[in-house]
């Protein structure tokens, strides 16, 4: 909901759409259940080099795949595929971001939750 919402609004609600969804992906984890899975998934561990928040984005983006209507299931594909007009994935990540020095690690978390979310 947070990608979507991100991408109707303007301004500073925009980045707080951005920040809190970053949070939930590096926080998914905290839920014990997920917390098991997670490391229970040596391959996809061993993919982000065994960093926790980055594999609790991925997980989320696998589960998150599981619930989304068809609807909301082609628009985010658009959005990750950068197609929505005026609508990057780059704003996105940036908007997300306090300081230039946090862009590389938010674009490997937001791909982590893509790579789960795509087939």
């Amino acid at each position: 909901m947070k990608l979507i919402s991100w991408s109707d609004r303007k301004g500073d609600k925009r980045k707080s759409d951005a920040r809190d969804f970053l949070y939930v992906c590096v926080n998914y984890q905290k839920i014990p259940e997920v917390h098991g899975a997670v490391f229970d998934n040596e391959k996809m561990m061993t993919e982000h080099g065994w960093d926790l928040e980055r594999g609790s984005s991925q997980m989320l983006g696998q589960d998150a795949r599981e619930i989304v209507l068809l609807a909301s299931h082609a628009y985010l594909g658009g959005f990750f595929g950068d197609s929505i007009k005026g609508r990057s994935l780059r704003d996105f990540i940036r908007e997300s971001c306090d300081h230039v020095e946090q862009y590389e690690e938010h674009e490997a978390k937001v791909r982590a939750f893509i790579n789960g979310y795509l087939p």
